[in-house]
């Protein structure tokens, strides 16, 4: 009966150490898998970033921002109260504006490069686009509604009183330009919104296959950008990343101004040139 216990303990401490080695074996298995795991992301990481760099050094040489040219509007603001924002059309002095731009930008644009043209959908914007088409080789336009200027509220009544309307001057500046918002419009913060997902749009088809087919240098890809004074610095804006506090202090363009954006050896864009319509009457 001693023997009996004997084995019967002997033969207990060998299943103990076979489970026991089998528990190790077992957390050795497991925390080598997650450091194969864990390499395995890190390898997909880097390619992956790897992949951006690559793209975004083929994304298109230049960048044009401009604003529209001269409209009804910015000769007498008043007839935003009795028409609609989206209506209001250009002068015959913006079209001069445009076609002498679109004039400039023929002569500084490669002949074979390739132009998509993103539009705001307000008329002005629109027969700003359709000039300068007369001029550069405009292989593809998108009309998207996010480039629309800041909306001021539906036919801006408050513009036709004095008292009305310098209370709504008065409250913007106690605010800022950037948080207040008009009654039935949106504030800047609505617009820089909208200005984001914007870029996302951008840089997707930017960085689209389809759009990069031997074009590895991207030197004759341009994408041209036609929206409005407060959205043309938004975009800058966002895209810089800049302060909310430097925001009230940033420049509105003037009528066709044109910021022209080069790309950097890092993929980035940077200020390049600025062009400013002046002498027309």
């Amino acid at each position: 009966m001693g023997v009996s216990i004997s084995i019967t303990k002997t033969l207990s401490y060998k299943h103990f150490m076979v489970a026991a080695g089998s528990v190790g074996i077992y957390f050795l298995l497991k925390k080598a898998k997650e450091k194969i795991q864990f390499q395995i992301q890190k390898m997909c990481y880097e390619i992956e970033s790897q992949q951006c760099e690559i793209k975004k050094q083929r994304r298109p040489k230049f960048l044009i921002l401009l604003r529209h040219g001269e409209s009804e509007a910015n000769i007498d603001p008043h007839v935003y109260t009795h028409k609609a924002d989206n209506q209001i059309e250009l002068t015959e002095k913006g079209k001069k504006q445009a076609s002498k731009l679109g004039e400039i930008l023929n002569k500084l644009i490669d002949k074979n490069s390739k132009i998509t043209m993103y539009v705001s959908p307000l008329k002005r914007a629109m027969q700003t686009a359709q000039i300068l088409e007369q001029y550069l080789n405009v292989e593809n336009k998108i009309v998207d509604p996010r480039l629309r200027e800041q909306e001021w509220g539906n036919l801006q009544k408050f513009q036709l009183d004095k008292a009305k309307s310098l209370q709504v001057l008065n409250e913007r500046k106690l605010v800022s330009r950037l948080f207040y918002r008009f009654e039935t419009g949106e504030s800047g913060c609505d617009a820089y919104n909208r200005v984001s997902s914007f870029w996302e749009t951008l840089f997707r088809d930017m960085d689209n296959p389809n759009n990069q087919r031997n074009n590895n240098n991207n030197s004759n890809r341009i994408f041209v950008i036609v929206s409005h004074g407060i959205i043309q610095r938004l975009l800058v804006f966002r895209y810089l990343r800049a302060d909310v506090e430097n925001y009230d202090t940033m420049p509105n363009p003037s009528n066709c101004e044109t910021w022209i954006l080069k790309l950097n050896s890092k993929g980035r864009y940077d200020f390049h040139d600025k062009i400013i319509m002046e002498g027309i009457e």
